[in-house]
């Protein structure tokens, strides 16, 4: 299976840990978003060595976000708050940091995808260059044998049309 990078907003609240956990069972590298990645390096054992990463992000801080986000094939937001406390408001919270985590999503796959295409056309290019020479050589050599039994068809045609 090909390495695949998923990032897991609120990977170490009650229901992220699980799916850390069964993300890492499955063989993804998982990136959790944290706000504290220290409190959050339980989650390392669940995984093979160097499976499970918690690295710093707050739905309060778009470019902690964008980071997080950065070259993931999937990202899974579970960030949730109970009671508002300071700047992370519910509002703040499940409403305008779910809306950064979809838009930082978006352009991080957007950007991948972007980068895959011409990475794809670059080798379909190198390709072209290198097998189109070799099929065009094999087409010449293909059309001279054809040529050949056309002649040889022509010839026996020719002589048993002449009773021989």
């Amino acid at each position: 299976m090909a390495e695949r990078l998923i990032t897991v907003f609120g990977g170490s609240g009650f229901v992220g840990r699980h799916l850390v956990n069964q993300l890492a069972d499955e063989g993804w590298r998982v990136r959790v978003a944290v706000r504290d990645p220290e409190g959050a390096k339980f989650l390392k054992p669940l995984g093979d060595l160097g499976q499970i990463t918690p690295v710093p992000a707050s739905l309060l801080n778009p470019e902690s976000i964008k980071r997080a986000c950065a070259g993931a094939d999937v990202v899974i937001n579970l960030v949730g708050i109970l009671h508002e406390s300071g700047k992370a408001s519910f509002q703040a919270i499940h409403a305008d940091g779910a809306a950064l985590v979809a838009e930082a999503a978006r352009a991080a796959n957007l950007r991948r995808l972007i980068d895959e295409y011409r990475r794809t056309e670059r080798r379909a290019r190198a390709l072209e260059n290198v097998l189109l020479p070799e099929i065009d050589h094999s087409l010449k050599f293909i059309e001279e044998q054809l040529d050949a039994v056309d002649q040889e068809e022509a010839v026996r045609v020719r002589n048993a049309a002449r009773g021989r």
